[in-house]
């Protein structure tokens, strides 16, 4: 009687597991999406971003001529309908700003230049000169320093085109 050798177990074969499906991320959900469109507001007409009926984002107003504040255009950023982040203003006058608004008011860095050629190139808090300024009159002097409400104010710099200096806040003028 003759018994055959036993085979020896040989390990099934281990399977992988399958490739978990690649996840997919949730789809955010929507926020209404910008659009270009044109407004025709009581002060002007708008051209830009809108979101909501109100601009926002980038675009162009150009102001009545009938307007109290005699803006011309105004061409930035908007948010909530109110000029907010970088932007440049015309009045009729042919003053110019550029530079920096928060919730419709000049805030931040920024620079004016009025038509006469005078130049304002600093700080901006609801839209007055506050904080450091340079001011360049068309004459060629110069104050540079701190400014309060609109006013020169607390320490600075005067220069005359003569090349006389005074220094306001210190003890020095030469």
């Amino acid at each position: 009687f003759r018994t055959q050798p036993e085979k020896e177990a040989v390990p099934a074969p281990v399977s992988q597991p399958a490739p978990a499906a690649p996840e997919t991320a949730a789809p955010e959900p929507k926020a209404q999406e910008k659009k270009l469109e044109t407004l025709e507001r009581k002060d002007g007409v708008y051209v830009g971003e809108v979101l909501n009926g109100k601009p926002h984002g980038s675009g162009t107003m150009t102001y009545s001529p009938d307007q109290k504040n005699k803006i011309k255009t105004y061409v930035g950023a908007w948010k909530n309908g109110l000029r907010h982040g970088q932007g440049k203003m015309e009045w009729t006058s042919g003053t110019v700003y550029e530079g920096a608004w928060v919730d419709g008011k000049r805030n931040g860095q920024g620079k004016m230049t009025w038509p006469n050629g005078d130049v304002y190139e600093g700080e901006w808090t609801d839209s007055t000169r506050s904080g450091h300024g340079r001011m360049t009159w068309k004459s060629g002097n110069v104050y540079e320093g701190a400014w309060v409400d609109g006013k020169r104010n607390g320490q600075g710099k005067l220069t005359w085109i003569s090349g006389n200096v005074y220094e306001i806040g210190r003890a020095s003028c030469r």
